[in-house]
């Protein structure tokens, strides 16, 4: 069974162009940091500044991920002079992934904005005591959010730039 596994492994990364390789790689640590930093949102949400309750921690953990991963990135990604050449193919693959990362993080920060607008102007349409009952995020909320969209607007790139290239071949 563990060779088999093996096999398959060996045959799907004999398959995999460069680029594709590493769009695996970056999408894997973006989800491990994402796993990492929002298992510790409710943290965030409830800490009155970034050095309560071990956000330190948090965040500095998350830098130290990043950084590994941008090494495992240009380990994956470096070749021999005049090894990697793009033609235009990758190109094209490169331009529709990039996209589709922009298209995403676009439109979840346009919802965002609306939902700062709508909130701050329910005060004005019912009341003070009625717009209580529907959540604002805060600074830290919003901050939050904007990691996701960040963290979510790469993976939508990387995982486009996977498709179209098993698409293309």
């Amino acid at each position: 069974m563990k060779t088999i596994l093996t096999e398959i492994m060996k045959e799907m990364l004999r398959d995999m162009a460069k680029q594709e390789r590493i769009a695996w790689v970056v999408v894997i640590f973006d989800l491990l940091i994402a796993i990492y930093y929002f298992s510790h949102a409710p943290l965030v949400l409830e800490a009155a500044d970034l050095y309560t309750r071990g956000m330190r921690k948090v965040v500095m953990t998350c830098f130290i991920l990043m950084v590994i991963a941008e090494i495992i990135v240009g380990i994956v990604s470096w070749s021999k002079k005049g090894e990697t050449v793009e033609d235009e193919r990758d190109v094209q693959i490169k331009d529709k992934s990039v996209a589709v990362g922009y298209r995403t993080m676009l439109g979840f920060v346009v919802i965002l904005i609306g939902h700062i607008v709508f909130f701050q102007g329910m005060t004005g349409l019912v009341g003070e005591e009625n717009a209580r009952q529907f959540p604002a995020l805060g600074e830290l909320g919003i901050a939050n959010v904007l990691m996701g969209v960040l963290i979510l607007s790469t993976v939508a790139q990387h995982i486009a730039k996977i498709f179209y290239y098993r698409k293309m071949y």
